[in-house]
């Protein structure tokens, strides 16, 4: 419940973080910040945080913490994406290096938290986090549009670089599946670039993933590499009609298409939640769509 004291407390809490000096990041201030974000609003509701000015001065304070000399512990990076997905809107009309500080942070978490690695899982699900809470803001903030197109490029690329994993390496507790599943929306509708016919193997095992969510999000990646990879032969064939072109689909293509049990558990899903009202011929499986695009 949103209160004058309870805003009091945040500026004040806030107001104490941005004095603390680089040397003592890893106690008082990684107790201040952690602090800060037990006062935080909830993401829906229309309570000001703390005011933006004041939002500045906190981000610019730990940027030196983390600039510095001292040896600073990772949690602090890790509170600071969390707090960063509250900033978000305070600071979208607000010019500066923090920007660059933000995506500095998240590229660096995306390039050094794999998804096998649980003890960064955290800080790699705030990472995206904040991705995606950017990603909404741009959309109705020319300004901030603006920074993250500089970025959004290679952030992407991280974000694509983090689930093209082979399929021994896939994990299923619950905030890896999130952050899996995270990964896979915010590559929806990608620029050029992104989706690749040499990204087509490392996506398939996507569609072996244990949640029926990550599954379909998945779908539309591997067929968009699939275009990319049958576009890729035709021109390859086109250029050099005499040579002898390896047509066919990756290994991991062959084997997911051939184990029908994925697809028909797929299917089983889809007729439980759209229920047929009259008879009707069979309608083509997914296996069959990925195939004829």
């Amino acid at each position: 419940m949103e209160s004058p004291l309870l805003g009091r407390l945040r500026n004040e809490i806030a107001s104490d973080l941005t004095s603390i000096p680089s040397s003592r990041a890893n106690d008082a201030g990684s107790s201040q910040l952690q602090l800060l974000l037990l006062l935080a609003p909830q993401p829906d509701s229309d309570a000001i945080f703390i005011p933006s000015q004041r939002a500045l001065m906190v981000i610019q304070a730990i940027e030196r913490w983390i600039g510095s000399d001292e040896d600073i512990d990772p949690v602090i990076e890790s509170r600071t994406l969390a707090l960063l997905c509250h900033l978000a809107p305070i600071l979208q009309s607000v010019t500066g290096r923090h920007w660059d500080f933000a995506f500095d942070l998240a590229e660096n978490t995306l390039e050094n938290s794999p998804l096998g690695d649980t003890e960064t899982l955290v800080q790699l699900s705030r990472a995206l986090d904040l991705i995606v809470v950017v990603s909404n803001l741009v959309s109705t903030n020319k300004q901030l549009n603006a920074t993250w197109a500089t970025r959004r490029i290679t952030i992407l690329r991280l974000v694509r670089d983090l689930i093209s994993v082979s399929e021994a390496s896939m994990s299923s507790s619950v905030l890896q599946e999130k952050c899996r599943s995270q990964a896979i929306s915010i590559l929806q509708d990608p620029p050029e670039g992104i989706i690749e016919a040499e990204t087509l193997p490392k996506l398939v095992y996507l569609l072996r993933a244990p949640s029926l969510e990550t599954q379909r999000g998945a779908y539309s990646l591997v067929r968009c590499a699939a275009q990319k990879y049958s576009e890729k032969i035709v021109l390859e064939v086109g250029l050099n009609p005499m040579a002898d072109v390896d047509a066919r689909f990756p290994q991991e293509l062959m084997e997911l298409l051939n184990n029908t049990s994925v697809w028909e558990d797929e299917e089983e899903a889809d007729d439980q939640e759209t229920p047929r009202t009259s008879v009707s011929s069979p309608k083509p499986s997914r296996l069959h769509r990925l195939i004829e695009h």
